[in-house]
This record gives structure tokens, sequence and C-alpha cells, in this order.
């Protein structure tokens, strides 16, 4: 049975949200109108529910049941304690619903597998930005363990990470092992968050870890309810779940980078953070959009011999090699001062070159040297 509202009785923000996504479904060219005002409809459904005004729908009439007035003042907003957002990746990857999005055979897995190294680490995220130690699963369903096993020996090449030994609070799981995420798998996300004390959840690909709706028409609303679905599971554990996806072909030179990613605007618009990986000749971009987030471009260096990204947004004074970030990686990896013997031996390396490198960084600022031959962040 089709709900229907009378435009009468909406609210003012309600004929905007209407309205809206009228023109938005009508636009996407494959829906007629009559399919596209009832997407509407369901979207201004959700959005009384999601105010706790539940929708009672019946055949002969649609009644409106309100709960008790639940208005907050913008004073009252002021001034209640909440808790602040928790980053994941200071000022680049918040709690919540996350979609990392590129062109096939790109390089967006790799770069899941950076972050997640980083992060278990507790080390320089593409090399610029210092993260907390926290537990990682990554969810795949493109992999085998043998790939997984070649990709990892491979990135702990790069000077980025401390040790030759892989990280053991980043865990893998085949994702056919457990049911598709919107059918049952997410309950059982939810209780390895619980025992292995998770923080971030990467699920590569959005694709393969749902059931695809076989009527198109359908495929908005069904979209924004799975995200929605998903970032209310992220929110309520404080955690990121991040989801690998594609990149359609764009359309034109003037797209909004964000519309590219696959699927209606169901996606995007229930994500709390969204990425886009590109492309050119030179280099890698990563565009960064979200709620928490200030939109942003960065700038990639993918280095081939070991899989590793970096940034290259940095300050051009800091002179920031593979050896220097070495030092820095082990300090952070450490916790602790080190004397310039004990890092050389760690790394290495000749304790002659490692005292040079000592003094520069500590010059440039990047470390500390409270007492002589000793070294910390």
């Amino acid at each position: 049975m089709n709900k229907k509202i009378d435009l009468l009785e909406l609210s003012e923000i309600e004929k905007e949200i209407f309205e809206e996504r009228s023109a938005i479904c009508e636009n996407d060219g494959y829906l007629t109108k009559e399919v596209a005002e009832e997407i509407a409809v369901e979207s201004v459904l959700y959005y009384r529910e999601t105010l706790g005004i539940v929708s009672k729908v019946n055949e002969t009439n649609d009644k409106m049941i309100k709960k008790d007035d639940l208005l907050i003042s913008a004073r009252d907003i002021q001034l209640k304690k909440i808790k602040p957002v928790e980053w994941i990746i200071p000022d680049l990857l918040p709690e919540g619903l996350a979609i990392l999005a590129s062109r096939p055979k790109l390089g967006k897995s790799w770069l899941c597998l950076n972050f997640s190294f980083s992060i278990c680490f507790g080390t320089y995220v593409l090399g610029i930005i210092k993260v907390e130690p926290k537990n990682v699963l990554y969810v795949y369903y493109e992999d085998s363990e043998r790939r997984l096993q070649d990709r990892v020996n491979m990135l702990l090449k790069s000077s980025l990470f401390p040790s030759a030994e892989a990280p053991d609070n980043l865990h893998f799981l085949y994702g056919e092992r457990i049911l598709k995420i919107d059918e049952g798998g997410l309950d059982v996300l939810g209780e390895y968050v619980e025992k292995h004390k998770l923080k971030l959840i990467i699920i590569d690909t959005l694709g393969r870890a749902t059931k695809h709706s076989s009527s198109p028409k359908q495929n908005y609303f069904r979209e924004y309810q799975l995200i929605a679905e998903f970032q209310q599971f992220a929110m309520e554990r404080k955690i990121c779940l991040l989801f690998v996806h594609h990149t359609r072909k764009p359309l034109n030179f003037d797209n909004y980078i964000i519309d590219e990613i696959q699927g209606t605007t169901g996606v995007t618009a229930g994500a709390d953070t969204l990425f886009v990986l590109t492309k050119n000749k030179s280099n890698y971009t990563l565009h960064v959009t979200g709620k928490d987030v200030i939109a942003d471009e960065l700038s990639l260096k993918f280095d081939r011999t070991n899989c590793s990204f970096t940034a290259e947004n940095i300050d051009s004074t800091i002179d920031t090699t593979p050896e220097r970030m070495g030092i820095i990686t082990l300090l952070s990896r450490e916790g602790r001062a080190m004397k310039t013997s004990e890092i050389s031996e760690k790394l290495n390396k000749k304790q002659s070159n490692i005292s040079t490198l000592l003094n520069k960084l500590t010059n440039d600022g990047l470390i500390k040297n409270p007492k002589y031959g000793v070294y910390s962040l």
C-alpha cells in the first residue's frame, strides 16, 4: 500500500525535504514522477520517525501520533555536556560511517591497509598524522590469504612502520564466512567489536558485503535505510565503520567529485565521512569531505617498492625522508625517551648517521632532546 501525505499538513522543513527529494529522484532519469514522489514521501516519514514522531498508516486516512514535546532550546544545547567526537585518525577519520571510493584497481585496498597498519602500530598515518594505537578489523571479500600475506609483508618493508613483525591487534575476516551484513552479519561484527575492543572496521567492499536490490525504483530508499542502519551501529559503539566502494565513470569535468561514488544519493547522504581516491599521471589525490571533517584534498605519493602511501601536503621546510620518518615512527612506537645507540641498534643503522639525523630532527622541532644523547617525541 502506498503511503500518502497531505501536503497541507507538512511543516516548512518537511516541504523542503519533499520537494528536494522529489527533484533529485526525478532528475536521476530512470524514475517516473509518481515513483519519485513516493520516495520523497518515504523521506518525510523517515524524518518524522527520527524525531520521535511515530507514523501510523491507516487505509482510510493517515494520522500522526505525536509523543511528548521533544524540543530542546539552543541555550540547553549550549550548556549540555556532550562527549566530543572520537577520532580514529585525528581531523581525517572520525567515529561513524565512512566510505572510501575509487575506480577499480586504483589502490584503495592498499590505502586501507596503510591506514590499518598505522592505526594498529600507533604511528603516523600517511607519514604526517600521529595516531594512538587502536584495534582494527579488516573484512575482505576479494583477496585470498596468500595475497593478504604478500601484502602484509610488502607493507612492512616501509620505514613508516617500526617493525617487520605484523601487529597482533590487526585482525582479518573473510567476509563470505558470515552472513551479508544487512542480513545478520552486522550482529556478528557487533560481537567482534565487544570481544576484541575494535575501534575501526574496514569492509572491502560495500557491494560484496550487502544483498543487492532487484527493484531499481527502490534503490534510493533502500540504500539510505541501509547506510542509516550501519551508521547507527557505528555511533552506538563509538567506532568507525569504513566501507570500500567504487566510483562510476564521470559524466563530465564539472561533476562534484562525491557524485562519482556509485549508487544513488542515498549512499552518500547518510555517510558521515566520504573519501574519493583519484589518480593522474604524476600522483594520487585523496578528496575528503564529511560532517565533522573540513573538506580537503591530500596529494599522495605511492611507493611501488613497498606499496605505502605518504602525503605530499607537508611543509617544504621539513625534510621527511624515509630515514627521518623511521626515527619518528620508532620513538612513537616505543613511547619513551631513547639513547642514540639504542635507536641505531633497533633501526640497524650506523650510529654516526643516526646521530646526524637526530640533530636535524631536533633542530626542526620534530623531536626533543631532554638530555645529552637521549631523544623523545
